[in-house]
């Protein structure tokens, strides 16, 4: 049965089903017992244990639990994260099972335990020797059931039974739940499709937002919008009276398990019952299931909306990729010849994953080249090759509002509509902002785009039943000025490659302001008005820009901005910028998108921006845990040479601590702390189990000298009341005061791996009130494509946590990971909060750990405490 799930090849299990059969028809002979059954290797198991068990309870559970799992597998589906561990739990549980078989037959046969032994790892040839051998069956001593009085058998089998059967239960209950959160059945999903689009449906409140004009002084925006790059194709709509919306929707898991495109097609309809002049034309595929009445599970197919109703127009070949740019430059220049319109506009839904790794997860069909996500190369090239252009392109998915693909985009489109970081999985709201245009298909862009922007808070709070959303953003970009200021951000990062070479306090300039700047969902995004804020304070002899260039950079950005949502948290400017300083093992692919878009002024830059850097960690490489794993990046295509002497500057190991009595001040050069990016107090506890990290968290004391110092206060962030192994992340400043975040791994439901998102309300500047937190989300451990998603997955009631930790030798080695401390059961947001409470009973070692410009990281001296609770 085993072999059955490691080979495929039909010649393979032939061959495996003969020699099985061969070496079960002999032992069943001598067994006694008939060799008909060895046709079929599961009924000779079966036959050989009622020969060879007190009772069949071992033969059962294990079958019953493999088939279990098994199911399992088979239910959640080839692509799901569950079913190599469900496949493995099943084959596992049932080899375990064989492994005792062999063994009692090995027995049965007269051999001693170091053959039985060997026959429980080996056993096809051990079996075919007893079986054809001169070994005879000398049976199995009479089991003491078999001569107790019958109702003392009757009663012991009875409890056999009921305990077989309870324990059955548990696992089916166990692995029901978790197959049933991946993949909810279809009843379900239908059910809570319906509640959403009752919920979400008809918002119609607007919320603040931004203009271009409450940030800029009025003569710098007239200046900056004399500038544009050319006439708007659409320059007036008063009299239009027809707009086709182009929706290009890979629905994938988001409908599949969720039914959020569904929801969005729901608020689609409502809009354009609303009136006559707008119809959309939607390619619909990618998902194994689909919960909009029409749209058949796992088709690929074309669809238009119009008068509050849905139709399908055009079948499509079942195995057609919707990755595939070519998939999109089709089905554009068929809705253009086959639904002429006045006006157009093209809207992307589905998952995003930025410049750097593009847009449109489809859940069936990889595409040709075995990747399954359309580059953005191959979105420009798409959008280029159809001829089309647009009153508008939007990206209803997650960080795909970037200064570089809306520059690429804008030969093709008047307005730029999309998100810098994640959005809701439910995405839009198409409710309102449709409405209007379908009662005026006249309505100008700028004022659709304001009913779409200023909905979107409001839209936001309701699906979160009543909570404020302030990391999903939305903003309105005007193509024709994107141009304008490309072309002088082009200037900045021509600028910048000359300084890093000409000195490396510009390189530490551009990393602190980089690395300083708001970061979104995945680190390789950064917003790009906060970092040329940022920039321009760090620039202070102007070795990089003028401030007067400087301002006219950013009111030309600033200009391209016509709105953006009110509830952005703060640093949050309207558009992005590709730089991903805190995660250079991105660089690779952020390098082929930018030779692919033909953004050589960039690529050249950032070239020899990540050069340096992987130059510098490679000098460091194994001088501390965080460092040990880390690949040599000087290895990479992308990697320049000839920056090997560029910085000597010092790697620090085990730093001095001195005690002030108010904490302990990193003993660090003067000239050295300029370099520093980030500071914070890294945490042992000696346990039963051994040397236990709990990770990093965020320094608030500082020296005379406005250094950070390390402190340890005796207490940790702890979630439901259970210690976690913290991860904080760079503080975030904001309006309201200092937002501090991080994460923790830990085991949910027992079986997945996860990251948890952990944020802490603002803290204001000397409030000594302790900053409580709460988990606002959580991502599966190596999902290369986590940050793709349409927001974090969210926590639900009934879910079990288990943190993990990783546990070292003294020597620091690395030993295991592994859970420590009880399981936490999600009730409420209550029951998850986050709090710093007292660690327990035991011996503490903790110290610093420093993040320089380069992304290196250096440890302070470790000192040893004692934690009572």
């Amino acid at each position: 049965m085993i072999p059955l799930f490691f080979f495929r090849n039909i010649v393979q299990l032939a061959v495996l089903w003969a020699l099985y059969t061969a070496s079960y028809f002999g032992i069943l002979r001598k067994m006694g017992l008939d060799t008909r059954l060895a046709l079929v290797p599961l009924f000779a198991e079966h036959g050989m244990s009622r020969k060879l068990f007190p009772s069949m309870r071992s033969f059962y559970q294990a079958v019953l639990s493999a088939i279990v799992f098994m199911a399992a597998a088979l239910y959640v589906g080839p692509k799901s994260t569950l079913r190599a561990v469900f496949l493995l739990s099943g084959i596992l549980l049932y080899w375990l099972f064989l492994m005792r078989l062999s063994r009692r037959i090995c027995g049965a046969f007269g051999k001693n335990i170091a053959i039985q032994i060997l026959t429980m790892f080996f056993p096809l040839p051990m079996l075919m020797i007893l079986g054809y051998g001169k070994s005879q069956f000398a049976g199995f001593p009479t089991f003491k059931i078999d001569s107790a009085p019958r109702i003392v058998r009757y009663l012991l089998n009875a409890a056999v039974l009921a305990f077989t059967a309870l324990e059955l239960l548990i696992l089916v209950a166990a692995v029901g739940f978790l197959s049933i959160r991946e993949n909810p059945p279809a009843l379900l999903v239908q059910y809570m499709t319906e509640d959403a689009i009752e919920g979400a449906s008809g918002v119609t409140e607007q919320g603040e937002i931004v203009r271009r004009e409450q940030v800029m002084d009025a003569q710098a925006l007239e200046s900056a919008l004399a500038q544009r790059s050319r006439d708007y194709y659409y320059p007036d709509h008063s009299g239009d009276e027809s707009v086709v919306v182009m929706e290009y929707i890979v629905a994938t898991d988001l409908e599949s398990k969720y039914g959020m495109a569904s929801v969005n097609l729901a608020q689609i309809r409502d809009a354009t019952g609303k009136g006559s002049g707008l119809t959309f034309v939607i390619q619909n595929g990618g998902a194994e299931r689909n919960f909009t009445s029409g749209i058949e599970d796992g088709t690929y197919a074309r669809y238009t909306i119009r008068d509050g109703k849905i139709e399908k127009v055009m079948d499509l070949d079942p195995s057609t990729s919707m990755s595939e740019g070519a998939s999109l430059a089709d089905f554009i220049g068929w809705t253009k010849e086959n639904y002429p319109a006045e006006r157009y506009m093209l809207v992307f839904w589905d998952h995003g994953g930025g410049l750097t790794y593009g847009y449109g997860l489809d859940q069936i069909n990889d595409r040709a080249d075995g990747e399954n996500i359309m580059p953005c190369a191959e979105i420009v090239e798409a959008v280029k090759t159809s001829g089309v252009k647009f009153d508008l392109i939007g990206f209803d998915a997650c960080l795909m509002q970037d200064i570089d693909l809306a520059y690429c985009l804008s030969p093709y489109a008047d307005y730029y509509l999309a998100s810098e970081e994640t959005e809701s999985g439910f995405g839009w709201n198409y409710t309102l902002g449709f409405s209007e245009l379908a009662k005026d298909p006249g309505l100008s862009t700028e004022e659709f785009g304001a009913y779409m922007v200023s909905s979107f808070d409001p839209y936001n709070k309701r699906l979160r039943e009543g909570k404020e959303d302030t990391s999903s953003t939305l903003s309105l970009l005007d193509m024709t000025l994107v141009g304008p200021a490309h072309d002088k951000l082009d200037e900045l990062l021509a600028r910048e490659k000359e300084a890093i070479r000409l000195d490396p306090g510009n390189y530490a300039n551009i990393s602190i302001a980089a690395t300083g700047a708001y970061t979104f969902q995945g680190s390789d995004q950064i917003d790009l008005i906060d970092y040329l804020m940022r920039l321009g304070d760090m620039d202070y002899d102007d070795a990089i820009l003028t401030d007067k260039e400087r301002q006219e950079l950013l009111d030309a950005v600033r200009a391209c901005i016509v709105m953006r949502n009110g509830n952005s948290g703060s640093g949050i400017g309207g558009v992005s910028f590709c730089f991903p300083v805190k995660a250079i093992s991105d660089y690779g692919q952020t390098h082929v998108q930018l030779d692919n878009l033909g953004l050589a002024v960039q690529k050249s830059l950032c070239d020899d921006f990540f050069s340096i850097m992987a130059y510098q960690k490679s000098r460091t490489r194994g001088d501390s845990f965080a460092s040990v794993l880390e690949p040599d990046y000087t290895t990479e295509d992308w990697y320049v040479k000839g920056f090997e002497d560029y910085d000597t500057a010092e790697a620090f190991i085990d730093i001095p601590l001195k005690d002030t009595g108010a904490g302990y001040q990193i003993e660090l050069p003067d000239k050295a702390w300029k370099n520093i990016v980030d500071c914070q107090t890294i945490a042992y506890l000696r346990t039963e189990q051994g040397r236990m990290y709990l990770g990093s968290d965020h320094i608030g004391s500082l020296d005379e000298n406005g250094n950070p110092m390390v402190a340890l206060d005796g207490t940790w962030p702890h979630i439901g009341g259970e210690l976690i192994a913290y991860y904080a992340e760079q503080p975030r400043e904001t309006e309201e005061g200092t937002v501090f975040s991080g994460k923790t791994r830990a085991l949910l439901n027992g079986k997945t791996e996860v990251e948890l998102f952990i944020e802490c309300d603002p803290v204001q500047e000397g409030s000594e009130q302790p900053a409580e937190g709460r988990v606002v989300g959580y991502e599966l451990v190596n999902d290369p494509f986590a940050f793709t998603e349409k927001g974090m997955r969210s926590l639900e009631a009934g879910d079990k946590l288990r943190f993990l930790f990783d546990f070292y030798d003294d020597e620091g080695n690395l030993v295991r990971t592994d859970t420590y401390g009880k399981t936490v059961r999600v009730m409420n947001d209550k029951s998850i909060a986050v709090k710093d409470e007292p660690l327990g009973k035991g011996d503490i070692q903790f110290g610093g750990m420093l993040t320089d410009i380069y992304q290196r990281t250096f440890l302070t001296e470790m000192l040893e405490a004692q934690a009572l609770r």
